[in-house]
């Protein structure tokens, strides 16, 4: 009775185990790769396609803006990099993630194509290359949109073989993947603009002087109309009136008035009330919907799409005796995302923390712990063992150890916060816990999911 199930989740973990297993082999980075493998497929995207980079947001704005796409009528797929908890959340259409059995169908094919590649050995594809190539192909036969979000950079990207494109959305560009982009603000930037095309549309929320006179100088030369955030660009506030031109980026009065709403219940006290980060992606979101003159209507529904896992997500855990713990979870794995974090809730929390040896866990911790009443640091990854430090933490390796450690912790310190961060990685470990353990707090903006038609 069960050799067929356990046929397809074998079949299903293999193709899974071969896509993990490509890899550039310490090859450059280039958007070759993806352009090679996509010709050889004959795969473009339907149009109208938007492309999402950045360093933080990407994942957010590209889901808001599937859902008004979605809500327009058109049937929207949607590709995120990268996924929490299982890999099937980084492609969907109309909100339905993709099938096992077509990922399973698409590796078997794949593998066949590798195995005879007929060109360079620099232009063979690895794990993301492919990704795109498997989303593209479901797109092509069931999507009239679709929504790209870049993995790393923008020049070299394999997103940046993708088109033609209707908009690009740089959500902002901070301090991060410096080994791969550079060490400075404006190296990074000049990676990232170089996902801008010639003649498309680009809606800009950076706000430092050196990365917006990059953005706008690449936006220039290729004759593309550049549409700043006034909100967060102290330079677009003196260029123009609030919202932009025509109040591109205001936001609609419902999301504008959910976004101010102070916490309440469980909420109250403990979160800052200011939603930042949700307000600054839902501006950006917004004015890309309307570039690609999606209505009014379809633009509300879209900027009220769920939060993705692990952004700012909520959960709620009871014990025994009545007393009820606030988790937030967050992914939040640099520097700059981590000060919005720490914006966004009150002092006194209890923190759970684990960051990737690669990454500035050492620098994010720094910027979480002096707030925190208590700290634990964990693994991010199974098999990696903590890799940043703080006086007084109480390291505990096993992730659901941890977890039960940060929860005692919290309890303790009689703070109703627990704030687990520093990686997705982390999250993909802690969110399963969460979910069997508590109970996921919706967004007071949140509507029910979008179906597949």
């Amino acid at each position: 009775m069960t050799s067929g199930p356990a046929v397809a989740i074998t079949a299903y973990a293999e193709a899974l185990q071969w896509l993990y297993a490509r890899t550039r082999s310490g090859g450059r980075r280039t958007s070759a790769r993806a352009a090679t493998l996509l010709r050889e497929l004959g795969l473009k995207p339907p149009a109208p396609t938007a492309v999402v980079v950045g360093t933080n947001g990407k994942g957010t704005v590209s889901t808001m803006l599937a859902r008004g796409l979605t809500a327009s009528g058109a049937r929207t797929g949607r590709f995120l990099s990268p996924h929490v908890e299982e890999f099937r959340e980084r492609i969907a259409v109309d909100g339905v993630p993709v099938s096992e059995a077509a990922l399973v169908a698409f590796v078997e094919r794949a593998r066949r194509l590798d195995g005879g590649w007929p060109y360079a050995e620099g232009l063979r594809p690895a794990f993301f290359e492919w990704t795109l190539a498997f989303a593209l192909e479901r797109f092509a036969t069931s999507a009239d949109a679709c929504v790209l979000e870049a993995g790393v950079g923008g020049l070299h990207d394999a997103t940046r073989a993708v088109g033609p494109v209707a908009v690009v959305v740089l959500t902002n560009v901070d301090l991060d993947h410096m080994d791969t982009l550079g060490t400075t603000l404006t190296a990074i930037a000049s990676d990232k603009v170089g996902a801008f095309r010639e003649g498309v549309p680009v809606v800009c929320g950076a706000s430092q002087p050196e990365v917006v006179a990059v953005a706008a100088a690449q936006a220039a030369a290729l004759g593309a109309p550049f549409h700043l955030d006034p909100f967060v660009s102290e330079a677009a506030q003196r260029a123009g009136a609030p919202g932009g031109a025509d109040g591109l980026f205001e936001l609609p009065r419902a999301v504008a008035e959910d976004l101010a709403a102070p916490p309440t219940g469980a909420l109250s006290g403990v979160l800052a009330g200011a939603n930042a980060n949700r307000r600054a992606n839902s501006r950006l979101a917004a004015a890309a919907l309307r570039l690609l003159a999606v209505p009014e209507p379809a633009v509300t529904v879209g900027l009220r799409a769920p939060a993705l896992p692990a952004r700012f997500e909520r959960y709620l855990l009871h014990d025994d005796h009545g007393g009820d713990l606030l988790v937030v979870l967050d992914g939040a794995h640099d520097p700059a995302a981590a000060a919005r974090l720490a914006a966004e809730v009150t002092p006194g929390y209890t923190l759970l923390f684990g960051a990737l040896a690669r990454k500035q866990g050492q620098r994010v911790l720094d910027t979480l712990a002096p707030r925190a009443a208590a700290v634990i640091v964990t693994e991010a990854a199974r098999g990696e063992p903590p890799t940043a430090a703080w006086p007084g933490a109480n390291v505990v390796a096993d992730t659901a150890a941890a977890l039960d450690a940060a929860t005692a912790a919290a309890r303790a310190t009689g703070a109703p916060l627990l704030l687990v961060a520093g990686s997705l990685y982390l999250a993909g470990l802690v969110r399963p816990l969460l979910t069997r353990l508590s109970e996921r707090l919706p967004d007071p903006w949140e509507l029910p999911a979008a179906t597949s038609r």
